[in-house]
């Protein structure tokens, strides 16, 4: 009976020692991955707040008119109207809906050439924050491609949205990093024959 009780006893004492062992090694791998690396100055987040309204009040700065020319690093856009279309040449919209054009012109003003997608660069928003997609697969005038340095391009890019929604916003994201997006208003008014 006490070999029993010994052995127990043992068997405890090894998994306290193991769990010792294995808490020590956690700690000391801890140590090891975060050498080398800064501590951040907690005053870096004071007034974290205001630079939120600041945030708040560039984003606000940045929206911009059809006929407003816009510069996003290095390329220049230019939204110089729209159009509503029952149908492109290649689909219909969905019951209810129709097609928005959206005439650009994008110019490039940097010393290299630019890679133009529109799909990646431009999103259509309404006023209820619903997002629209381009409509796909795109035509003739649309704006893809390589832009050399110095060169334009003209095109529509389209978009499938409600007949009853008249107001959006259009989003420009390139993919420059560093570049902040810019957002144009449409209204409802402003939508014009672009032929």
């Amino acid at each position: 009976m006490i070999n029993e009780k010994t052995a127990v006893d043992a068997k405890k004492n090894n998994f306290k020692k193991g769990l010792i062992l294995l808490a020590v090694i956690v700690i000391i791998v801890a140590a090891v991955a975060s050498k080398g690396s800064e501590f951040k100055d907690v005053s870096a987040y004071e007034g974290l707040e205001d630079s939120e309204k600041q945030k708040e009040k560039k984003s606000i700065s940045k929206h911009k008119e059809i006929g407003e020319q816009v510069k996003i690093g290095e390329l220049n856009f230019t939204v110089h109207g729209t159009k509503v279309a029952e149908s492109n040449e290649f689909r219909k919209p969905s019951e209810g809906n129709q097609f928005l054009y959206v005439d650009l012109t994008v110019e490039n003003k940097g010393s290299k050439q630019a890679q133009m997608t529109s799909i990646m660069t431009f999103s259509l928003v309404g006023k209820d924050g619903k997002c629209y997609n381009i409509v796909l697969p795109e035509e003739e005038e649309s704006l893809n491609g390589l832009l050399e340095s110095g060169d334009k391009m003209r095109g529509k890019v389209c978009f499938e949205v409600p007949e009853n929604t008249h107001e959006f916003e259009l989003e420009i994201k390139p993919a420059v990093v560093k570049a902040e997006n810019v957002i144009i208003d449409i209204k409802a008014e402003e939508v014009t024959d672009i032929s």
